[in-house]
């Protein structure tokens, strides 16, 4: 028996998880644990100096949970936020010297080979090609799955950097959202031009975004530990979200508060995707980058 522990320092959220395996037998969460810092609240290129303290800060309490469990494996992953950060290393350097944890900036590919890990251990058979969706704050990764890695690419799109970008009055105008359609056009190009020689598909999403949806209008296979959503009833559902402002998004059943200000981001993202090519439908596994890293 031994314990393991991932930290993946997001762009919005730092997270840990700590889990107790045991060889020939599933790992047991030990404990998880979320902090959001927002690393990204100034801009994709520069961590404030509020972010940087949201961020030291989180690592003071994982490091304290990390020494209470005597946790000795640890491994911390740094993506978009810090890889685009011009003055990340400081950062990562402090809290190096505070902490004695060293994060590993990893490139979108890595990202993309950790999510995929992640996803798939969890994930259905499934007779069509995944399409793997990992929406994040500083990226988006996709991976198009079929026994193996048929194309994976990192985009930096994130629900931040759309924020940031088009976000200016609340709710958005039907004007703005259209924008953000033709700049996901114009930045997804790739991605259309794969799921169009791809075929039908299974859109397979991972992370906080698809946990939301999971709450509004999946539908548990409970035997199996996975979720399905009905695209018609999300293309429902994002229509109504689009139309709130944040306090009213915080109000809405299923949406936790602390997701409230980026959610009309995030379902764009989603409703973009679904209309570059032709899924049968949305499923939803707990899996993600930090399952990747344990793995």
């Amino acid at each position: 028996m031994a314990l393991f522990a991932a930290i993946d320092c997001g762009t919005n959220t730092f997270h840990l998880i700590v889990v107790e395996f045991t060889k020939g037998s599933p790992w047991k969460t030990v404990f998880r644990k979320r902090v959001f810092v927002y690393l990204a609240e100034d801009g994709i290129g520069h961590i404030s100096v509020n972010a940087k303290k949201r961020a030291v800060d989180a690592f003071a309490i994982f490091s304290e949970k990390l020494k209470e469990l005597n946790v000795s494996n640890i491994r911390a992953h740094g993506t978009a936020g810090l890889r685009t950060a011009k003055n990340a290393i400081e950062l990562i350097r402090e809290i190096q010297n505070k902490f004695a944890i060293d994060i590993e900036i990893i490139d979108g590919e890595k990202e993309a080979a950790l999510i995929q890990k992640g996803v798939m251990h969890y994930a259905p058979a499934n007779p069509l090609p995944y399409l793997i969706m990992d929406i994040g704050g500083g990226s988006v990764e996709f991976i198009l799955w079929q026994d193996k890695v048929l194309w994976s690419k990192s985009f930096p799109i994130g629900v931040s950097i759309i924020y940031n970008t088009f976000h200016q009055a609340d709710p958005l105008s039907k004007a703005t959202i259209q924008s953000v359609f033709e700049w996901l056009n114009l930045q997804l190009k790739d991605l259309k031009t794969v799921l169009k020689e791809a075929g039908p598909c299974t859109l397979i999403g991972a992370g906080g975004t698809f946990d939301v949806i999971e709450n509004i209008i999946g539908k548990r296979d409970t035997l199996n530990q996975f979720t399905t959503a009905n695209m018609e009833d999300f293309l429902k559902l994002s229509n109504s979200i689009q139309l709130l402002d944040q306090q009213q998004r915080a109000e809405f059943p299923g949406i936790p508060p602390f997701r409230s200000k980026l959610a009309i981001e995030a379902f764009l993202l989603v409703e973009f995707t679904l209309s570059c090519g032709e899924f049968d439908k949305m499923v939803i596994v707990e899996g993600d980058i930090k399952d990747g890293i344990l793995l």
